[in-house]
């Protein structure tokens, strides 16, 4: 299979211990095949495992060139932070620099993500005090690389709650807070202020600052 830089092969180099070798540009994964269907490994068995794990290869730095988005998630500290991600079928996949990847690289990969946030449709559905955001094409917490852009969460007494790429709800902060305690606690409660330094941090990285 070659289709835009992917190329899968399978190598079975004894007869007994079949790999799935999946690349994409300069990342890839090696899917052991024993594992996920024995030692009798058909041609329809092959397909259907290459389209589960596909999506677990990394995102290239010429994939994340061409579609990345930024969205909020959470650092590996636990506060929020960016991260440029790609769609693949109806999961967005996270990019992480590789071992051939520059800081101008990871730089120009942030400023062309920024460029595309901004292009985003972005609309509330909901009322004043409660409403899911959504955006397209890209994952709804894009929005908030540009937060005048969803200028609700920027009100007084206002927030947003994130629980992933495209599970985002703007409204008042007390609504939100309640919500993440007794229904969504893996959600990020972000006020005004903090949209906004995570804005502008964005844009720092985006054009070469730290």
């Amino acid at each position: 299979m070659r289709d835009r830089g992917w190329h899968a092969e399978l190598v079975d180099p004894d007869g007994a211990d079949p790999i799935l070798l999946i690349d994409h540009d300069e990342r890839f994964v090696r899917v052991p095949l024993n594992a996920i269907s024995g030692t009798a490994v058909a041609a329809t068995v092959v397909e259907a495992t290459l389209e589960m794990w596909v999506d677990y290869v990394p995102v290239s730095d010429p994939e994340a060139a061409e579609y990345a988005l930024p969205v909020l998630t959470w650092g590996e500290a636990g506060e929020p932070r960016w991260q440029l991600t790609v769609r693949r079928g109806r999961h967005w996949v996270g990019w992480n620099p590789g071992p051939l990847t520059t800081a101008a690289v990871e730089h120009r990969l942030g400023h062309r993500a920024l460029g595309r946030a901004a292009l985003q449709e972005v609309r509330l559905d909901g009322q004043e005090h409660f409403a899911r955001l959504r955006c397209s094409p890209g994952p709804a917490a894009a929005a908030f690389a540009w937060p005048t852009r969803s200028a609700r969460p920027a009100r007084q007494g206002q927030a947003a709650l994130v629980c992933g790429p495209d599970l985002v709800y703007v409204g008042a902060a007390a609504v939100l807070r309640r919500l993440r305690d007794t229904e969504l606690p893996y959600g990020m409660l972000l006020g005004a202020a903090q949209l906004q330094v995570l804005s502008r941090r964005l844009r720092s990285l985006a054009h070469g600052g730290r």
